[in-house]
């Protein structure tokens, strides 16, 4: 039996756990047409892409709901799972895919407590816990995902995810299915002169220095505060070594904490739609996050062919394991200034020859991390889950 409705459940609207169901709905549509998608989403976090991506759904026959919540559990989560059970009756869709923490509590719980709704996937986009925060609300999560686990199938995006799946929450391995994030290698590829210095401009970019880059939100998992200092000591110098761009929800903020003198070597944007052009721009990548599943940026990042600067911290540290030996890696710890201290080291030890990444980088991505391979394979578990499912 074929596939020929789906039901993609995801909050946020912006970011890279957008990103991702932006691109594998879009790559669905263009392999498998046949196939009719609906949406639920939340404007509470959104962006001109999710609109953009609504009436795309819209356009091809999908039916869309906007389910108004948030990542934290609240009392607007009864009309999501409402809007959802609205969908699953009008659509009647054969499988939902859940992306992100809340989507997949909501669409797991419905699973579990509602007759008739349709086997549910799971892509966590970076457990919680991976945090590894000893606090309530860690725990709260953790517990949450140990119960909900054994419904439906988790696609684990990292080993080091599954290995946190297995280890930490106690899934069972044949609830885990490992299928690595993608990337576009048609889009995201090492730019020439012309076309970096073309990049830089449409940016608003220094061309005779080299541009350091950073995508991701202000949050506690991506950990920029330190990141900040750093910058801060390096870029109020007298002639800047380097141009810092951050692009992400609240780069504006965080740009303010810097002096007057470093700002004169820094640009924030809130949202890039086109971030291949914005990595196309740069020399160098840095993310200096507590934890990660498997940040599609960082995975951007090897395809252009950019300098990598990661925290040795869960989801990112299984590129080493993948042979990505040019990486430079940063040792975690939660002693900001001892973290700033290690950022602006390793930072300082590059400008002495600031040169981007071999071309082996950039074979790798393309051997681990290929877009249109790695939807394919989420795309043929669907099939898999319907033929396991419906009556013979």
């Amino acid at each position: 039996m074929n596939i020929k409705r789906l039901l993609i459940v995801c909050e946020p609207g912006r970011d890279g756990v957008f990103i991702h169901v932006r691109d594998l709905i879009s790559h669905i549509n263009e392999h498998h047409p046949e196939v009719v998608i609906d949406l639920a989403y939340s404007s509470k976090r959104g962006s001109d892409a999710l609109e953009q991506l609504v009436k795309e759904v819209e356009s091809r026959g999908g039916k869309t709901a906007d389910m108004h919540t948030g990542n934290a559990p609240q009392p607007a989560d009864l009309r999501a799972c409402r809007e959802i059970i609205r969908l699953v009756r009008e659509g009647r869709p054969q499988v939902v895919h859940a992306h992100s923490s809340k989507a997949g509590g909501l669409c797991r719980l419905l699973r579990l407590l509602w007759p008739g709704f349709p086997p549910v996937v799971y892509t966590p986009n970076a457990y919680f816990g991976l945090s590894a925060n000893k606090s309530l609300v860690t725990f709260l999560f953790n517990t949450a995902e140990r119960l909900l686990g054994s419904i439906g199938l988790t696609i684990n995006s990292s080993t080091d995810e599954r290995e946190f799946a297995l280890h930490t929450l106690r899934l069972s391995p044949s609830r885990l299915i490992l299928i690595h994030n993608g990337v576009d290698l048609n889009q995201n590829r090492r730019a020439n002169v012309e076309e970096k210095n073309a990049a830089r401009k449409e940016f608003g970019l220094p061309e005779n220095i080299p541009v350091i880059v950073s995508i991701g939100r202000q949050s506690f998992q991506k950990n920029y505060e330190p990141l900040y200092v750093a910058m801060d000591r390096i870029l109020s110098t007298p002639n800047p070594p380097f141009f810092f761009a951050h692009a992400g929800a609240g780069s504006e903020e965080l740009g303010a904490t810097l002096s007057l003198e470093a700002r004169r070597s820094f640009k924030s944007f809130h949202f890039i739609a086109a971030i291949e052009r914005f990595l196309q721009s740069a020399d160098a990548f840095i993310l200096t996050s507590r934890y990660e599943g498997l940040s599609l940026s960082v995975l951007d990042s090897t395809a252009c062919g950019l300098k990598l600067f990661l925290t040795r911290v869960l989801g990112n540290r299984c590129l080493q394991a993948l042979g990505f030996d040019e990486v430079t890696w940063i040792e975690s710890t939660e002693d900001a200034d001892e973290m700033a201290r290690r950022i602006e080291e390793a930072l300082r030890a590059w400008l002495v020859n600031p040169v981007p990444a071999s071309a082996d980088q950039i074979k790798r991505a393309s051997e681990y991390f290929n877009q249109e391979t790695q939807f394919e394979k989420v795309f043929r578990l669907y099939e898999h889950i319907i033929r396991k499912t419906s009556p013979s």
